[in-house]
């Protein structure tokens, strides 16, 4: 009886659990952000790029990478004035 209840707790914890994103590797972000691998390494050495590091490689978080980007976004100018020199 104790056992049933305990297996039933975790499938109660796992079934309402939320879904894990899918990591992507080196070679699918370099693809996306069309830059080379070794600048992604670079990045991700430096911290500068979030990352996470695992026994089999650097993976990235694309919800994260995204949040990252916007972050590092230039605007653009609301107005454009152009000035010409007439003689």
């Amino acid at each position: 009886m104790i056992a049933n209840n305990k297996v039933k707790a975790k499938r109660r914890r796992i079934k309402g659990s939320k879904p894990v994103e899918k990591l992507i590797t080196v070679e699918e972000l370099s693809q996306i952000l069309q830059i080379s691998r070794s600048t992604i390494y670079d990045w991700s050495s430096t911290g500068f790029v979030p990352h996470y590091k695992l026994p089999k490689g650097i993976r990235f978080k694309m919800s994260e990478i995204e949040k990252w980007l916007l972050a590092r976004r230039k605007k653009g100018r609301k107005r454009y004035k152009i000035i010409l020199n007439v003689i």
